[in-house]
C-alpha cells in the first residue's frame, strides 16, 4: 500500500518578478495553434539570461503573487489583448538535483525556461485549442543542486493574460522572487533520506498521492 505521506505533493509557486512592460509581439498564430512571436527574445529575457555588470539593468521589476486559484495575473500590465507578451522571473530552490514535476498553463501561450533552457515552447509547439484551466500541461523538469531560475514568458490570449505553475516539493522546496539566484542558500533543509518521493510513473499512469484535483479528472465530470 503506498503512503501518501512518501510523496510529494505540489506546490503553487506564488510570487514572481514580473517585468514592468507588456512587449508588443506579431499577433499571427498558426493553424496548429502556435504562436510564432512568441519565441522572439525580449531584451529583458536576453539580461536575465547573462547578466553581466555592463548590461542595462534599468528595467523595472514589480513583485507579482498568485492568487487564491495559484493564477498571476497580469492585466495590470495591459488589457487582455492577442499581440502582447508578459514576462516573469523566479527562483526556486532545491537541496539535491532532481526531477521535478511542474504542472502549469497559460491563458493564453506560454515559453517555460528552467535555469535558461526552453522546456516548454509554445511558439513552436501546438498549444491545446481549449480555454485555459490550471495543469493543463504536467512534466518532468530537472532541477540542479542550489537556486534555479524559472522563466515564464506569456502569449496573452483575447479573454485573459497571465498564467498558473505549481512545482512538487519533497520538503525542501523555497521561493526566491529574485531575478538573480541569491547568494546563499535559504537556511535548513531536511535531510536527503527525509524528502519526500516524485510521483510514480506506472506506463502511462502517474500515482499522485494528493488528492486529485478538478484538471485532473480527464472526464471533466461535474456533479449534479
Amino acid at each position: 500500500m503506498l503512503e501518501g505521506r512518501s510523496f510529494a505533493p505540489m506546490a503553487t509557486v506564488n510570487v514572481w518578478q514580473v517585468l514592468q512592460q507588456a512587449v508588443p509581439i506579431a499577433p499571427e498564430a498558426t493553424k496548429d495553434n502556435t504562436l510564432p512571436g512568441l519565441g522572439v527574445t525580449l531584451d529583458a529575457e536576453r539580461w536575465v539570461q547573462s547578466p553581466t555588470a555592463d548590461k542595462r539593468r534599468d528595467y523595472v521589476w514589480r513583485l507579482r503573487a498568485a492568487d487564491a486559484n495559484g493564477y498571476v495575473d497580469l492585466t495590470h500590465l495591459s488589457a487582455a489583448k492577442v499581440g502582447q507578451a508578459g514576462y516573469a522571473v523566479t527562483q526556486v530552490f532545491s537541496s539535491v538535483p532532481r526531477k521535478a514535476t511542474v504542472s502549469l498553463s497559460a491563458d493564453y501561450w506560454l515559453v517555460l525556461r528552467v535555469n535558461g533552457a526552453a522546456v516548454v515552447d509554445q511558439s513552436k509547439e501546438p498549444r491545446p485549442a481549449s480555454a485555459p484551466r490550471p495543469g493543463e500541461l504536467r512534466l518532468s523538469v530537472p532541477l540542479q543542486a542550489g537556486w534555479n531560475r524559472l522563466e515564464i514568458k506569456v502569449g496573452s490570449g483575447s479573454g485573459g493574460f497571465g498564467f498558473w505553475c505549481q512545482v512538487s516539493d519533497p520538503g525542501d522546496l523555497r521561493v526566491a522572487p529574485t531575478v538573480i539566484a541569491p547568494q546563499e542558500p535559504p537556511g535548513e533543509a531536511p535531510a536527503v533520506g527525509d524528502l519526500k518521493r516524485e510521483p510514480l510513473s506506472v506506463g502511462a499512469q502517474l500515482l499522485y498521492a494528493e488528492i486529485l484535483q478538478k484538471e485532473d479528472d480527464p472526464y471533466g465530470f461535474t456533479a449534479w
